[in-house]
């Protein structure tokens, strides 16, 4: 018995604390691995690395991972690790000098991508230094061996210029995007700063910022920059970010023909209520040869490269900074009160909110009809029209549908219809005859180098271009051209609006297979996440990971909703993961993914409706609607035929342009706002040089086995 007892109080001793012993004239300890332990926790705890570890532990080296309950023998350094002082910020194990590595332990949102990022290798570089990955893939607590060199250079250029940043705090609703723009550096060099927002912001995540760039930070809280080597806390304040205060800083600036409200927002990201309020006299329009005080927010040019950043560049420009103030204020009336007065300039101004909505507008409608195909006399049984007849057919009875609506009520329209043949040449024939026409708008053409060429021709008149069905026109540096068609730069966006809309304390998780316009895509995608408290963002995009059922539930094993983001439109891709994913019979699994999933003809509908499939479309109509069906039931009277996508397309195109060019103007290119028609929606976005394109995309979801609109 007395044996036994002491067998057990050995037993216990063990399992409840670490006892010291000699081995070759060294002092070590035995710790027993206690539940949730890993090699880079105990490693950390006695100040050891990992191969000290494993030295004196072959058995690990045979181990996949460590076991609750296992011995492991550990050099005694418990007086060197009373003198020394834990950097927190650190998340690798360095071990000894002579090592070719350091060990990094895997958290549940890095991958193979962001790893590779974070220690400028290749993933093959990775998985070469780390055979196991390829087998079971990438897993939370895995310790993975990083080249000593690789990690050393990825903190290089942070460590030696440390002095030259401060720290901003990240508030809700902001991104990296919203932050780089604000801050004036690419998304890139962000990234670069701060490599582990790659895996999402979070709320109050701190992050660097070159000082330098201490005049874009908002006002509420005044950055402090006297001392170099010292880092500086930002926080914002989104609710002062956009109003005018005292310690802001003002321009003079000169308007000049051809500036409008929409523009001005464009270069000096102020709207035209600010400036407004700053300058009373602008609510009866602007005036050419005017001053007018402007609050200086951004630069109006970006500077693109991690080199540029570091430098005090000012913003190029004519303009020069001055504080508001009654002497500014006054210094704007003398510039605008010549001594002698011309008669002529009393004059209405051609830039007033001043709208004549008796005006007969022009419109030119320019579309593929190809109608030289067609004979006078046509036999009906042997008629099988070319796609673009059809295509401009169905458009332009939509079109002219809103045109009568909108007459109806008192617009004043002259259409005139152009046949394109969707031929260029046929097109550049049109050329003089639209500038001798004095248009207030074109529509079309519908191929893209047309619309390019005719922007060109008409940009100096300043006439619209509304390029309708292509979503690969060029509009750079074409400021009178408008997409319509929303572009797949667009998809980054309404996808980031989506999550952050709707699954804004969701996990989420981006599935795809490592391709490089794939990777970026998602990138694009995080850059626009807002930050998130508890939930994490990670991007799966090995292969052999996903096509395991096991590591599927693995990563999505946590409570709360997950939302996993196909970022791929193969088939063969699709309905595999949509089956895997309703396999784990989660229901706090959402889908999101393109409008190709529900084209899959390998995908059941009832794993979509399981899985609460999301997706996003440029085109969605509800037949179900009252305003949809009452279009139909007129299409048919009218045309005695039924109308296509086109046809949708046309009307909602005619109703939404068309309105705003009666009731604005001259300021039609303002009037743009955010608008949901009947089968399409806009949103427009304009960069200070190029032209205006649409990022609306319908959200839908399926509930009870319908495809419903969420937006």
């Amino acid at each position: 018995m007395g044996i036994i007892l002491r067998v057990l109080s050995l037993a216990v001793f063990i399992f409840t604390s670490s006892f010291l012993l000699a081995q070759d004239g060294i002092k070590h300890l035995i710790h027993v691995v206690k539940p949730g332990e890993t090699l880079y926790g105990i490693a950390k705890t006695y100040n050891v690395s990992i191969e000290e570890l494993m030295q004196f532990n072959e058995e690990i080296n045979k181990m996949k991972e460590i076991k609750e309950g296992a011995t492991l023998l550990v050099p005694d350094r418990r007086a060197a690790l009373e003198k020394e002082v834990e950097n927190p910020n650190t998340s690798a194990v360095t071990d000894t000098p002579k090592s070719k590595f350091i060990y990094h332990e895997v958290e549940r949102q890095e991958t193979l991508y962001s790893l590779s990022k974070q220690y400028g290798l290749s993933t093959d570089a990775l998985i070469a230094a780390n055979p196991i990955i390829e087998k079971e893939g990438l897993k939370a607590g895995f310790l993975l061996r990083v080249p000593r060199e690789n990690a050393e250079e990825a903190q290089v250029f942070i460590a030696q210029n440390d002095s030259l940043y401060y720290l901003h705090a990240v508030q809700k609703q902001e991104t990296a995007y919203s932050l780089g723009k604000q801050y004036k550096i690419t998304i890139d060099s962000l990234y670069i700063l701060n490599p582990e927002i790659k895996a999402g912001l979070k709320l109050g995540q701190l992050l660097r910022i070159p000082k330098n760039r201490a005049r874009y930070a908002p006002k509420a809280i005044a950055v402090k920059t006297e001392k170099p080597a010292e880092e500086t806390v930002v926080k914002t304040n989104p609710k002062v970010r956009d109003t005018v205060s005292a310690d802001s800083d003002y321009m003079l600036y000169k308007v000049k023909g051809g500036d409008t409200f929409f523009n001005l927002k464009q270069r000096y990201f102020v709207d035209q209520e600010e400036l407004v309020r700053v300058n009373p006299e602008l609510e009866k329009g602007l005036i050419v040869g005017k001053y007018i005080i402007i609050p200086k927010k951004q630069e109006a040019a970006e500077i693109n490269w991690l080199d540029k950043i570091l430098n005090n560049a000012e913003s190029g420009g004519e303009v020069s900074n001055v504080p508001l103030s009654g002497e500014t204020v006054d210094k704007k009336e003398n510039l605008n009160s010549p001594k002698k007065v011309d008669t002529l300039s009393n004059k209405k101004p051609s830039d007033s909110l001043l709208v004549d909505t008796a005006k007969e507008y022009r419109v030119a409608l320019m579309l593929p009809f190809r109608s030289s195909r067609y004979k006078d006399s046509l036999d009906a049984y042997s008629f099988f029209p070319h796609r673009d007849t059809e295509m401009a057919s169905q458009f332009y009875y939509g079109f002219k549908m809103a045109a009568d609506s909108l007459a109806k009520k008192g617009m004043r329209v002259n259409l005139k219809v152009f046949d394109t043949e969707g031929d260029l040449a046929i097109t550049k024939s049109y050329t003089e005859e639209l500038l001798e026409a004095q248009l207030d708008l074109i529509v079309g053409p519908a191929y893209n180098k047309n619309s390019e060429y005719i922007a060109d021709k008409m940009k100096e008149t300043g006439v619209p271009v509304i390029s309708p069905l292509s979503k690969s026109v060029d509009i750079h540096q074409r400021p009178n051209l408008i997409k319509m068609v929303p572009d797949e730069a667009a998809k980054a966006s309404t996808i980031a609006d989506l999550l952050n809309s709707k699954f804004g304390t969701a996990n989420i998780l981006f599935a795809h297979c490592s391709q490089k316009d794939q990777e970026k895509n998602v990138e694009e995608i995080m850059a626009r996440l807002e930050p998130r408290e508890n939930a994490f963002v990670m991007t799966m995009s090995n292969c052999n990971e996903l096509a395991s059922t096991e590591s599927l539930k693995e990563k999505l094993f946590m409570d709360g909703v997950k939302v996993v983001v196909l970022m791929s439109d193969d088939p063969v891709f699709i309905s595999d993961m949509i089956s895997k994913l309703y396999g784990l019979r989660d229901s706090g699994i959402y889908l999101i993914g393109s409008p190709t999933v529900l084209k899959s003809p390998t995908v059941e509908y009832s794993y979509l409706n399981a899985l609460h499939y999301t997706t996003y479309e440029v085109i969605s109509t509800d037949y179900e609607n009252a305003s949809v069906k009452a279009f139909i039931a007129k299409f048919r009277k009218d045309y005695k035929e039924e109308p296509n996508s086109y046809a949708f397309q046309g009307y909602d195109a005619g109703l939404y342009f068309l309105e705003r060019l009666w009731k604005n103007g001259p300021y039609f290119l303002e009037s743009l706002n955010d608008q949901n028609k009947l089968s399409t929606g806009y949103k427009f976005e304009k960069s200070a040089e190029d032209g205006i394109r649409n990022s609306y995309f319908i959200h839908s979801s399926i509930k009870s086995y319908r495809l419903k609109r969420i937006n």
